[in-house]
């Protein structure tokens, strides 16, 4: 016992649980009242004291049921699965602190019979608390309910042989030893047993916890993309304050649905969120797989930023692809109209950030190349393209890229005093198509050359032929109705 004893100490002084201390407790009072009863306590312990060594016994048993109706409290978990029980055994362990004084008071026949009425109704009490308990899945009872097993067939066996019932020998005479010593070991294991599963309980907390986080975060990078934080260069999300911000040189991108109020004026409120959210779903995801991510959402219009023009520029010919591919299936479930978009891509230096108060903040952009971009986009219709992009863009394209644009020339944009030179980008076209914009690109970039130097009727000339070479072409046919109404 005296092993046991410095075990668990030691186990008390390591992980600070209670339980170990009131075990140490119980198993120190009761090892005193086995010394106490069998007279070893007397002989080296405490010495000739007659009061003492009459009730030392009796004391050292109420002591030891005290600490015992204690640890049960702590060990069984009784503050989880029976919180009701937890308060009558501490009130038992209350009334056995007091009660193990009464050999002194009222003498030791009355002291007797009070122990051997605990010693009734606790075995089966505790037992039954323990087997419920274990009921419920809690491993240490069942540590528990062997101990005690053990311990009470002992103090039985003990008991029977000291009343004649059965024959007194060294095997007798040591029952309630024995049968402590392996209720000790036992109630040892089940401590072990109880803080690997607390610990199991921690990990899990913990686990739980973590993943809580984990679907926070993808919540909140729902509206916040997660490449904006990184941009900011924070680490994590509650590390975000008002005002941070970063300069650094990005491509913007706008594409917007053409003639979206006429669409939308055929359907329904619920109609229209359905349709919205159908076309964002399509387009959406070709955002991210070229590296870009999506600033904000802008009714049926999304503004994304991409770390450099080609990105930028093979996402917005995959998103017309992908456009043309489910207008041809007629693929739309909530409208059976052909969706045509526009995209306006410009390179610039641009400021990412949060604004706002302290209490709601946003990020957001802040950008002359945000304008720009923009107000490319809205020359898409009146130009007749799909894809506009400014010179900043396709200065920075690869050859292939380059080889699927055609030059317009300076244009004025809303807003702008100085004109911007803008590029139409074919790349998403029918084959067909995009061969005969690719044969008559040298002419038509004549043309839109005269045209910059006001050389009128000259464009004029060169745009109607393209026009017979190409009756498609909807912004030769654009450019040559403009130049008409200026002669």
């Amino acid at each position: 016992m005296a092993v046991m004893i410095v075990y668990n100490l030691v186990m008390f002084f390591s992980i600070r649980d209670g339980s170990f201390l009131s075990y140490v407790i119980y198993i120190l009072f009761f090892a005193l009242s086995q010394l106490a009863l069998k007279g070893i306590g007397a002989q080296y312990i405490w010495g000739e004291w007659p009061l003492w060594n009459n009730y030392s016994f009796l004391v050292l048993v109420g002591l030891a049921t005290a600490a015992l109706l204690i640890f049960s409290v702590q060990f069984l978990n009784l503050s989880r699965y029976l919180p009701g029980m937890r308060y009558f055994i501490l009130g038992l362990a209350t009334v056995a602190l007091p009660a193990s004084l009464l050999p002194f008071l009222t003498g030791y026949a009355t002291a007797v019979r009070i122990v051997n009425i605990y010693a009734l109704i606790l075995p089966v009490l505790v037992i039954c608390i323990a087997i419920w308990i274990a009921r419920k899945g809690y491993v240490p009872a069942q540590y528990y309910i062997f101990a005690f097993l053990f311990f009470f067939a002992g103090a039985m066996i003990f008991s029977a042989a000291a009343r004649g019932w059965l024959p007194a020998n060294i095997w007798t005479a040591n029952a309630m030893l024995s049968g402590s010593a392996v209720q000790v070991v036992l109630l040892s294991l089940g401590l072990g047993s109880r803080i690997n599963g607390l610990r199991l309980e921690k990990e899990n907390a913990q686990a739980a916890t973590i993943e809580t986080q984990e679907n926070l975060l993808r919540v909140f990078h729902r509206f916040v993309p997660r490449q904006f934080i990184e941009h900011l260069k924070v680490d994590r999300i509650e590390e975000l304050r008002l005002g941070d911000h970063i300069e650094q040189e990005m491509t913007v991108c706008f594409c917007d649905v053409r003639s979206f109020t006429t669409l939308s004026e055929s359907m329904t409120p619920n109609e229209n969120f359905a349709f919205i959210n159908e076309l964002l779903s399509a387009l959406s995801p070709i955002i991210a797989s070229h590296s870009g991510f999506i600033d904000k959402y802008i009714g049926d219009a999304i503004m994304a930023l991409f770390p450099d023009p080609g990105s930028a520029f093979d996402a917005a010919a995959e998103k017309q692809t992908t456009l043309h591919k489910k207008n041809a299936e007629s693929a739309w479930k909530h409208t059976d109209r052909e969706i045509r978009i526009g995209v306006g891509l410009h390179h610039g230096a641009l400021m990412l950030g949060t604004v706002g108060e302290t209490e709601r903040m946003d990020t957001t952009v802040i950008s002359d190349a945000v304008n720009i971009a923009s107000r490319v986009e809205s020359l898409t219709k009146k130009l007749g393209a799909e894809i506009l992009l400014t010179e900043a863009v396709y200065s920075n394209l690869i050859e292939r890229q380059k080889d699927q644009c055609r030059r317009l020339g300076p244009m004025r944009l809303k807003g702008k005093e100085a004109n911007i030179v803008l590029y139409d980008c074919f790349a998403a076209l029918e084959e067909s198509t995009r061969a005969n914009r690719l044969d008559f690109r040298t002419a038509f970039e004549e043309a839109t050359g005269s045209l910059e130097k006001q050389e009128f009727q000259v464009a004029g000339q060169k745009f109607k032929d393209l026009l017979r070479l190409d009756p498609s072409d909807r912004t030769v046919e654009i450019l040559a109705a403009r130049i008409a109404r200026l002669q």
